[in-house]
């Protein structure tokens, strides 16, 4: 069962990390952050849509197969959700 308080804090978490890429955004951290370049330099050669459109796919194929998983069962459910 999840608890008030934890809804609440992931509900902070999700404003605290919105706000976070926001700044990161506003602040052109992407353009001298060795590690985002390191990361993200495969897509520098494609558009802004390229980019936009791959980064969409790759993340909700993610999200896609870690709601996969979680549907097996508590077993996989420990598995994905052990530190």
């Amino acid at each position: 069962m999840v608890t008030r308080k934890l809804k609440t804090i992931f509900g902070f978490s999700i404003l605290l990390f919105i706000l976070h890429g926001t700044e990161e955004f506003f602040t052109h951290f992407y353009d001298v952050g060795a590690f985002d370049q390191k990361i993200f330099g495969v897509f520098s050669s494609l558009s802004i849509h390229g980019a936009t459109f791959a980064t969409f796919q790759i993340m909700f194929w993610l999200l896609l197969t870690v709601s996969f998983l979680l549907l097996l069962g508590e077993k996989w459910q420990f598995r994905v959700l052990q530190p």
